[in-house]
């Protein structure tokens, strides 16, 4: 998993660049993906639309963690797991916080069902192409074993401690 500060989860956007190779790279608070994308190799110094050209290049946009935008999609990419290990452990840490940021639009009917909110995968294009899908299934099909196993011990065991508690109450009611 990925070893950040639980405030970076909170932003709604200009979060981090995914490198090719998978590497998370966090932008830090007051820039933007414009302020990084500059400074990458391959794009020119002098570049109108450094995210674009960073884009082209293979890198990812991390708009917040359930908004990325890349070029070519496919299982076993590094951008794809690492941005699966980023929405994991952002589903985690709200879930233990008990709080979600205000951007995060999300019914109250959905909040304790974190795997069935919305994730959206864009690729860059003449029109913006989106592929609207659930974080469970995002995570499902492009997160590592690892990844998934992480999300899954944590619901997990969440579960088992709900069961424990109703096991507790009804030997203390009889």
């Amino acid at each position: 998993m990925l070893s950040l500060h639980s405030s970076i989860y909170g932003k709604a956007h200009s979060v981090a660049w995914i490198a090719p190779d998978g590497e998370f790279i966090q932008i830090d608070k007051g820039q933007n993906h414009d302020d990084y994308s500059s400074q990458f190799p391959g794009v020119e110094s002098r570049e109108r639309y450094p995210s674009n050209a960073a884009i082209e290049l293979g890198y990812a946009k991390v708009s917040n963690p359930f908004e990325i935008l890349l070029t070519d999609v496919e299982r076993g990419d590094a951008r794809l797991e690492t941005m699966a290990a980023f929405t994991s452990d952002a589903i985690v840490s709200f879930d233990k916080s008990k709080s979600l940021p205000a951007w995060l639009e999300v019914s109250q009917n959905d909040r304790s069902l974190p795997l069935t909110w919305p994730f959206r995968l864009t690729a860059p294009g003449r029109q913006l192409s989106f592929n609207r899908m659930t974080v469970g299934e995002f995570i499902g099909d492009y997160g590592s074993n690892e990844t998934l196993e992480h999300i899954m011990n944590h619901f997990d065991g969440r579960m088992n401690e709900r069961l424990l508690r109703v096991f507790i109450r009804k030997m203390l009611l009889s």
